[in-house]
């Protein structure tokens, strides 16, 4: 139990478990060739995932985003994602994200009325922004992933950027808002659900004691959320190679060659 109103950040959480576990992967990225093709993995080291979070934090203050705005999600890869959520609590900055799989105008919807500040995407997403410029509309800070500009600043870029030491985390609380999440809308117009610090921490507290996950556990996750939670016991997190929107087109002999490895 997180105690209401008390000084806490997940952000500084985290960087207490990658500074004792700087050289322990924290993200590994399964990719299939073609179909039925032995996996290929990438890893991100926790302290490598703490290195990127603070550069990234460097980054996105001098793109202008500040405490409690929200920042649109539309990313793929979870070694950028991790970072990227790091960097948005050390800020104070409030993840949005959106069910991948929902129908394309229902989200263009919910990204009107939900009136992001800032959109942290995959180049095509900033493209999109300027095909469905009303949906967009409230965006005025925009971050491309990877080192494709497509005329916005780039997370590649705030790696080049000089620093002195690391960024220090925004004074929050366990009130404090650390991402909304829309529900899938499967039963329903799709709710924005916000969750807190306190949130943050007790979820992964819980997994700890419901399933005995800690640092040193290898767990695989099909899913986003899943993996921050799992990354905040301390655990390795295996991304198997298929969409997470669409769970029934992944290939089971593929997972099974994962969970094996």
């Amino acid at each position: 139990m997180v105690s209401p109103g008390i000084s806490l950040n997940v952000a500084d959480e985290f960087s207490r478990l990658a500074q004792q576990r700087a050289d322990a992967p924290a993200v590994v990225v399964a990719r299939h060739a073609k179909p039925r093709s032995a996996a290929s993995y990438e890893r991100l080291s926790f302290g490598r995932c703490l290195e990127l979070a603070d550069a990234y934090t460097c980054g996105l203050r001098e793109c202008g985003i500040e405490r409690y705005d929200t920042a649109l999600i539309l990313m793929k890869s979870m070694q950028d994602l991790a970072p990227v959520f790091l960097a948005l609590w050390k800020i104070g900055a409030v993840p949005l994200v959106f069910d991948g799989g929902g129908a394309r105008q229902q989200k263009l919807r919910l990204i009107e009325e939900a009136a992001p500040k800032a959109l942290i995407g995959i180049p095509i997403s900033h493209a999109l922004r300027v095909y469905y410029r009303k949906a967009f509309g409230s965006v005025s800070h925009s971050v491309s992933t990877g080192h494709f500009r497509f005329g916005v600043p780039t997370l590649g870029s705030f790696l080049r950027r000089r620093r002195n030491g690391s960024p220090t985390s925004v004074p929050s609380t366990a009130d404090d808002p650390v991402a909304i999440v829309f529900t899938s809308g499967s039963t329903g117009p799709p709710k924005g659900v916000v969750y807190t610090h306190g949130n943050g921490v007790a979820i992964a507290e819980a997994m700890k004691e419901s399933l005995a996950v800690g640092p040193g556990d290898i767990c695989l996750s099909g899913h986003p959320a899943f993996a921050m939670h799992f990354l905040g016991t301390g655990a390795t997190v295996v991304v198997p190679g298929f969409d997470p929107r669409y769970p029934l087109r992944a290939d089971p002999a593929a997972l099974l060659d994962v969970i094996r490895h």
